[in-house]
């Protein structure tokens, strides 16, 4: 193990020091409590942005944290570990230096149809669907009448885009100018809420770090809305780990079981309650902080993130 202080590169997507998500004061609180807990556990916390990333660890271009702020650093960094925050999907996949997550498990989080396939015990039935012909016969075989509620999403996005829950009467060719990468799921009915936590409509989130569950998240849709996405206009709180159900916890649980072998890991699971048990709507392996000082959870997240992070970069 080494004894030099490991730095921590923090990646995001766009290429400027302040772009997405440091240009959000909620985030940027997040991040900045995520930087100091790194320095207090002897890390060297650096962001790195967009393509400077060479191979082995390198970097080309960062800024580094000193206390109080970001300075510019001109000069290649040799990252001990990355921390993948990429929202865009265009991080190359790294294996030549230590990352949290596993490309492999990062993967198959990004890919809600693979992920459907993976726990199939606990998925909504979920099949491709790359052209309206295609979403017609899958909405056939599963005997759907034209007025029972279907998902249709576009593979690979996040924040609720490409996403209808429709009438299957309501579906049309021009619902999607591209299919491909188009999946359809069985409706999952959540209006029945959580005893005691939530009534109505809701997501839940249980983010595990080092395959421990940590936080959790519920979100809850706009008035009239099926989508739960902060981004699409929903509504989160921060419930603590004691308040949630032992079945969610339970589910949580034997999923993480069949992730074990992917080793240090951040990722979160999304689910619903529904009339026939809790339903796993998708894994997230870049699951997104919020404002630490209006969800005391949070920092909870924040400091187990840390933890796990400067332990990597010491290993």
């Amino acid at each position: 193990m080494s004894t030099a202080e490991p730095i921590i590169a923090i990646y995001f997507s766009s290429p400027g020091v302040f772009d997405y998500p440091l240009n959000h004061e909620i985030y940027k609180k997040a991040y900045w409590l995520l930087c100091q807990e790194l320095t207090a556990r002897g890390g060297a916390p650096y962001i790195v942005r967009a393509d400077s990333y060479d191979q082995q660890g390198y970097f080309s271009h960062s800024w580094q944290w000193d206390g109080q702020r970001l300075v510019e650093h001109v000069k290649p960094i040799r990252a001990n570990v990355i921390f993948n925050r990429d929202d865009k999907n265009t991080i190359p996949r790294i294996t030549d230096c230590a990352i949290i997550n596993d490309p492999i498990l990062d993967e198959l989080c990004l890919d809600k149809l693979a992920t459907a396939r993976f726990f199939p015990d606990t998925s909504p039935p979920t099949e491709p669907a790359e052209s309206f012909e295609r979403f017609a016969a899958i909405a056939a075989a599963w005997g759907l009448e034209p007025d029972d509620r279907i998902v249709l999403k576009k593979n690979f996005l996040s924040g609720g885009q490409g996403i209808h829950v429709l009438p299957v009467r309501s579906v049309h060719t021009d619902l999607y100018a591209d299919w491909r990468d188009v999946m359809v799921q069985t409706f999952c009915d959540s209006s029945g809420g959580i005893p005691g936590l939530v009534d109505g409509t809701h997501d839940l989130r249980v983010t595990l770090v080092d395959h421990a569950p940590i936080t959790t998240m519920l979100r809850t849709p706009a008035t009239g809305k099926l989508l739960s996405n902060v981004s699409q206009g929903g509504t989160e709180k921060w419930p603590s780990l004691a308040e949630i159900p032992s079945e969610a916890l339970a589910m949580a649980t034997a999923i993480d079981r069949r992730l074990a072998h992917f080793g240090n890991s951040i990722y979160s699971i999304d689910m619903v309650s529904t009339p026939y048990g809790y339903k796993l709507i998708e894994l997230n392996s870049r699951p997104g902080f919020s404002d630490p000082d209006k969800f005391p959870e949070v920092k909870k997240y924040v400091t187990a993130a840390a933890d796990l992070l400067v332990k990597v970069g010491k290993s």
